[in-house]
């Protein structure tokens, strides 16, 4: 039979090991708790939680016993088996009184639920429990669409190792090819190779979607960090004159600056998003860190400072040409005519904000998905604005640099979130 297909105007969602794809309506929102993703109905009349092991995931590990998935759920008085979903994969469910799941989850909101299903679906080493809870009378158009999702749902035919083991084994490769070189693992998705810091992050993000490529990805990532050598140390440990007009600020998601490298100067801008610095070279750019501006002997705001001031000096050498919809007279949306390294990073510079609130006449929304790209749009037409943020969404989950899947607020007085 075949499967329907996804709605065009649901969003897309890769998890975070790309160990399993599924699409939602976007009315659903989205959340991240901890190895959760929660999808939370509009006025919290459900929620749909996602929680994904790789049972073989160590390479030492043995492989693991077949799995009777009906054994690992809940038995007893008041449950029932779920009728099957539609999907390729292996899989069983019950269902009954929300209690009954409270302790197997320790759901802290566990309270308002009055009835649930449980999941468990298995496919190549994966194991994917989904947990669906619902607030009041048991409602069957609920459920359909519930079902719908859950229709959606991929997993990967050959899982990706997840980060730490991913930086492992490129750890592993780096001193099998270049025996010569000092290689180790700073932190996760991070080498220091030689005399230079290669960070891994996007690599990995390319590995997840093709994970039968890695040797050739991870021959092209330090094939690229052996040819930076001969300059690799004057690049790490530059002089202030010698980069002064290089620095450039870079945006950056705050929580993977806080948790992975919070040795690099950098500082909250607005929302999910930070500012950090870069030392912008003709193939590459790396991050500056805290020992260097020390040894610059500049303060932040100074450092700061010099970004913007290099940055509008970019700008006014490769004029930045924008794709503009509606009329000159009342825009209704704005797009770079290009992608671009420093596209996103325009709105630090209140200068460009003032020039596209003088475009637009009003204050505006932009999105932010990723570092080479962004969209803003007038705030009057709520379509509009709901197309877009679809798209951000989309572009998020799916585009290399992701930076944000929410929209922002442009006025007079600044960046906010934009509130719905």
């Amino acid at each position: 039979m075949k499967r329907p297909a996804v709605p065009s105007h649901w969003l897309p969602y890769i998890s975070d090991s790309g160990w399993y794809t599924l699409s939602h309506p976007p009315t659903w929102q989205p959340e991240r708790r901890e190895q959760w993703l929660i999808l939370r109905a509009p006025q919290e009349q459900a929620r749909l939680s996602f929680h994904c092991l790789h049972l073989t995931a160590r390479p030492d590990a043995p492989p693991p016993a077949e799995l009777d998935l009906a054994s690992l759920l809940p038995k007893g008085e008041g449950l029932a088996r779920a009728t099957p979903l539609d999907i390729p994969w292996t899989h069983v469910g019950t269902e009954g009184p929300a209690e009954r799941f409270e302790q197997l989850f320790g759901d802290p909101d566990s309270g308002s639920w009055q009835r649930a299903q449980i999941w468990l679906m298995r496919h190549e080493g994966l194991l994917l429990s989904v947990l669906f809870c619902q607030a009041g009378e048991r409602d069957p158009e609920l459920e359909t669409l519930v079902r719908m999702i859950l229709g959606t749902i991929r997993l990967a035919d050959t899982p990706a190792d997840p980060a730490d083991v991913f930086t492992q084994r490129v750890l592993a490769e780096a001193q099998r090819l270049y025996p010569a070189r000092e290689v180790e693992s700073s932190e996760v998705l991070s080498l220091r190779f030689g005399d230079a810091q290669v960070g891994l992050a996007n690599f990995y993000r390319q590995y997840i979607a093709t994970p039968d490529r890695f040797d050739e990805l991870v021959g092209q990532v330090l094939e690229r960090a052996e040819r930076l050598q001969g300059a690799a140390r004057q690049r790490f440990d530059p002089t202030l004159d010698a980069v002064r007009e290089r620095i450039m600020p870079m945006l950056y998601p705050l929580d993977q600056w806080q948790d992975n490298f919070p040795n690099h100067i950098g500082e909250p801008w607005v929302g999910p998003l930070a500012i950090l610095y870069v030392i912008d070279q003709p193939d590459t750019y790396w991050y500056v860190r805290d020992d260097l501006l020390d040894k610059w002997g500049i303060s932040r705001q100074e450092l700061h400072e010099l970004a913007l001031s290099n940055l509008t000096a970019y700008w006014e050498v490769t004029p930045m040409q924008l794709h503009v919809a509606g009329s000159q007279q009342k825009p209704s949306m704005v797009l770079p005519a290009k992608h671009d390294s420093y596209n996103a990073v325009r709105f630090v510079s209140p200068e460009f904000r003032e020039q596209l609130l003088e475009l637009f006449g009003q204050p505006f929304v932009i999105g932010l998905p990723n570092r080479d790209f962004f969209v803003a749009a007038a705030a009057d037409s709520r379509e509009l604005l709901q197309h877009c943020q679809q798209q951000v969404r989309s572009d998020f989950a799916t585009a290399d640099h992701p930076l944000c899947d929410r929209m922002l607020w442009i006025s007079a007085d600044g960046v906010s979130e934009y509130e719905d």
